[in-house]
């Protein structure tokens, strides 16, 4: 062999060596058994891992179409580390391009979201110095004191009227009662327990301890039996506790759709809520009265 053919490779003529060829003149990934690839898909979707995270997504107060998005972007990531990273021959270019597309997809709906949701939740405070009581509602709320059914209503907040066939807003309504004599949570509590069990038309979902303004409170949330000239069902969750003389009672109201769709936010003003009163203190009616003059 001459001193000219010794850096000559061997191999017959139009094969070369892996590493001179060129990216773009082989398949993008290595062949893949069918089989193979349909098991590791089906373990991802149905392990426990990705169960919750999907369930967490969808919790989420997000849109539909961002919570698919951001599921199919997890799923991508998790396939091609399932696949093998020897499975997939790209140049490190393509792989930051691919990581910028997926995080972008990740994180964009999200951004977006918060910059409505900044928009969209803004809250205004509501104070009434005579009970004591401070609380925030949304900006797009209605609060009123206007018709009113009962004397010891305080205030009512009014959720908007999406078009002009919305003709069921959900409320949220506060009131104060007064009583001669403290009266304990448990009382109060036995009181309207009595009261439910002798209705026929209405059914208790549920009934549970909570905590309101920082002070011990119950929760139960009713279903009425729907009007005979229609389905929707009637929902009412009622939060209460009592300080000294007076029971704080917080009522949110409306159909199924409503009362569902604003249940967060009047979860928010729930937690907003604060009492100031002195627990050793009875107040009467004449002293609201003079409060009020």
């Amino acid at each position: 062999m001459s001193i000219g053919q010794l850096g000559t490779s061997s191999r017959p003529n139009g094969q070369n060596s892996r590493a001179e060829h060129v990216f773009w003149d082989e398949p993008f990934l290595y062949p893949i058994e069918r089989g193979v690839l349909c098991r590791r898909l089906i373990g991802l979707l149905l392990n426990p891992a990705f169960l919750r995270c999907c369930d967490c997504i969808y919790s989420c107060k997000i849109p539909s179409r961002h919570k698919i998005l951001i599921i199919s972007s997890i799923l991508f990531l998790l396939m091609v580390v399932l696949s093998g990273l020897r499975n997939v021959r790209v140049r490190s270019t393509t792989i930051t391009i691919a990581s910028a597309a997926v995080i972008t997809l990740l994180f964009l709906p999200l951004t977006v979201f918060a910059q409505q949701q900044e928009e969209e939740t803004a809250f205004l405070p509501y104070e009434n110095p005579t009970y004591g009581i401070f609380m925030q509602y949304p900006s797009n709320w209605i609060a009123s004191t206007s018709g009113l059914a009962d004397h010891t209503d305080v205030i009512a907040f009014y959720s908007p009227l999406q078009n002009v066939s919305d003709l069921s807003q959900a409320r949220l309504i506060i009131s104060v009662i007064l009583y001669s004599q403290n009266v304990s949570l448990q009382e109060y509590t036995n009181y309207l327990g009595t009261i439910l069990n002798q209705s026929e038309q209405v059914d208790v979902r549920n009934s549970s301890e909570v905590t309101v303004a920082g002070h011990p409170g119950h929760r139960v949330v009713l279903a009425n039996q729907p009007a005979q000239n229609t389905t929707l069902t009637f929902y009412q969750m009622n939060t209460w506790t009592t300080i000294g003389n007076k029971v704080y009672l917080l009522t949110y109201q409306g159909e199924e759709p409503a009362f569902n769709q604003y249940l967060p936010e009047v979860s928010r003003m729930l937690e907003s809520l604060s009492i100031r009163s002195n627990n050793n203190m009875t107040t009467t009616a004449a002293d609201i009265e003079n409060q009020v003059q």
